[in-house]
């Protein structure tokens, strides 16, 4: 199978570094399209914690934004180029419709996202997108 197509997860998190550059390292390599992707979910928070603070929508899109300029940043270190998508909803339902919608090859996703909560480490969007998927799913740990 040929991977010409790649979708790349991101939440805005210090650890998205690390799966940034492990999915466009496996770009290069395969000579793929990247497409970055960060999903907008107000009220993600109150999942983890319903007396934590709440980011709001403007916060979280603020997020996104500067996550994408390092995703660019680091596309352009490695000679790659790259197209963003900042998603709104569920994080694993949209992560899995943009793959089909863009027929792409694979899905690069995080084993852990902004929440350290045992149920988010690879019990949440990581997880459902690796049990759900009908692309291949290269998970970062």
């Amino acid at each position: 199978m040929s991977y010409k197509k790649m979708l790349i997860s991101i939440d805005g998190s210090d650890y998205s570094k690390q799966v940034l550059d492990a999915g466009m390292e496996i770009a290069k390599w395969l000579d793929s399209r990247i497409y970055v992707v960060y999903v907008v979910h107000p009220g993600s928070s109150l999942l983890s914690n319903p007396n934590s603070w709440s980011p709001s929508r403007r916060v979280l899109e603020e997020m996104g934004k500067d996550a994408f300029r390092k995703a660019m940043a680091i596309a352009k270190d490695k000679g790659l180029s790259c197209e963003t998508k900042m998603l709104e909803g569920y994080p694993s339902d949209k992560i899995m419709d943009f793959a089909q919608r863009k027929s792409v090859d694979m899905i690069v996703i995080g084993s852990r996202g902004q929440h350290s909560t045992k149920e988010f480490l690879l019990g949440g969007v990581a997880e459902k997108v690796i049990r759900n998927s009908k692309k291949p799913v290269y998970v970062v740990r």
